[in-house]
């Protein structure tokens, strides 16, 4: 088996949840096509676009096409290398615009090797955790009671050990990620967060005028709070010793968690998934790690596919609820029962946005663009959160620093990046740009008031 060949063949189909148009434009993008030419490829009943591959490299071509939302066949040849798909001409015609060795020129002798090369170029890096519960435990109690002796002051201090924990134990291609925040930043978020909610509480018991006013601060607020803890932590996390960025708008975050949560309020519900899927573009579409952009894909549709589902079952299990009621079920039952409904909820929730948040995001940097893929499951995850809030009640909260461990492994252990290219190579161009920009930045309100 080790001499066997595989051709990468599209018949036009999609991965679940991709428009088609969506699809043509980021093919387009990804190989420097132009839109006419990848109209005749996916307009080919049957298409070759890469022959004469080995599994390594059929494997990683397929997964580059699929965070494209490409679905493609692998479909085997002899040992020798010959194709078994008869070519029509207008097939051939649109191959020769898709990257392969069809496109790369007369002769198969200079073609074939570089063809080879840019398909075993996208390749799969699994995310690892090495944390460890017992390890962590150490840190979380010293936080918490530090927390308690100093009044919350060093809670700040407490963010930041939690986040170099994890983000140092979280790795992708050899490599971790780092926090360099500085705590003081951090506090004086707090206390101006602080200062700010109980301004709004006095000026809302005073009268209905400075209600309306303490309403109306709050409304502008909340944006830029949003919006400063986004830039704070995207700044002060790094990838290879390249800082994240986010360059979002104030009005961007008055739309995303002002105007939409009204829309969806008023419309009793039926926007909320648009709503999501605005805040999901929001957030991800305005990040970059150094001046790579990332870009967020996800339909509108695959929301309301989550919400019915989500509605589904909620109206299922409210029913068996409802039935066991009536027939005088014992109050245990139905609060165990009642409490298995939410938590499988939340699971449906989570994993879905999980895996619509790492499928649909690309990451651009030169002509190489990266993706994920997400493999979240409902079984597994609400299993993980189960055992999670079982063994964290049944400890009265001890439990919490294992409940955080297993939840970042298990995250880990179902995402990985689509990587295509040298990413230290990529990594020391990014060094080079975000240095220049950050002698630019000014610090002032470089300030995280988030949680």
């Amino acid at each position: 088996m080790s001499d066997m060949r595989y051709n990468i063949i599209f018949t036009g189909e999609l991965q679940h949840g991709h428009e088609v148009e969506q699809v043509k434009e980021r093919f387009a993008k990804a190989f420097s096509l132009a839109l006419d030419r990848v109209d005749q490829l996916f307009s080919a009943a049957r298409t070759t676009l890469k022959r004469d591959l080995d599994a390594e490299a059929a494997h990683h071509y397929r997964s580059r096409l699929a965070t494209l939302g490409m679905k493609v066949e692998l479909e085997a040849q002899g040992a020798a290398g010959l194709s078994l798909e008869p070519l029509a001409a207008d097939s051939r015609q649109a191959r020769s615009a898709a990257p392969g060795p069809e496109a790369g020129g007369s002769q198969a002798g200079s073609s074939a090797p570089q063809a080879d090369s840019a398909a075993a170029s996208p390749r799969m890096a699994p995310f690892r955790f090495h944390g460890d519960g017992r390890e962590y435990f150490g840190i979380w109690i010293v936080n918490i009671l530090l927390s308690i002796v100093t009044l919350g002051i060093y809670s700040a201090w407490a963010k930041v050990r939690n986040k170099q924990y994890f983000y140092g134990n979280t790795e992708v291609e050899d490599a971790t990620f780092e926090y360099t925040a500085d705590p003081k930043r951090i506090l004086v978020g707090r206390i101006i967060a602080l200062v700010f909610f109980i301004a709004y509480t006095v000026l809302g018991e005073l009268s209905l005028t400075t209600a309306i006013i303490a309403w109306l601060a709050l409304l502008a607020f909340m944006p830029w709070a949003v919006r400063q803890a986004l830039r704070f932590n995207a700044r002060y996390s790094s990838y290879r010793n390249v800082p994240f960025q986010f360059t979002g708008t104030l009005g961007g975050a008055f739309m995303a968690f002002i105007v939409w949560p009204l829309i969806g309020t008023i419309t009793l519900g039926l926007l909320f998934p648009l709503m999501l899927q605005r805040q999901q573009h929001y957030i991800i579409g305005q990040h970059a790690w150094g001046t790579a952009p990332f870009s967020f894909a996800a339909p509108v549709s695959a929301y309301y596919v989550m919400a019915l589902k989500l509605v589904g079952l909620m109206v299922f299990g409210g029913l068996i609820l409802w039935g066991l009621a009536v027939a005088n079920a014992p109050l245990l039952v139905l609060s165990t029962l009642g409490i298995a409904l939410y938590l499988g909820l939340l699971a449906v929730f989570n994993v879905r946005m999980a895996n619509l948040k790492y499928n649909f995001t690309s990451l651009t940097a030169g002509q190489a663009e990266h993706g994920f893929e997400a493999n979240w499951e409902d079984g597994s995850y609400f299993k993980l959160i189960l055992v999670n809030t079982l063994a964290t009640v049944f400890t009265l909260g001890l439990f919490t620093p294992w409940a955080k461990v297993r939840a970042a492994r298990y995250a880990a252990e179902h995402t990985e990046a689509v990587v295509d290219g040298d990413l230290d190579r990529i990594a020391a161009v990014e060094q080079e740009r975000t240095s220049a920009i950050a002698e630019g930045v000014g610090d002032l309100f470089d300030l995280d008031v988030g949680a």
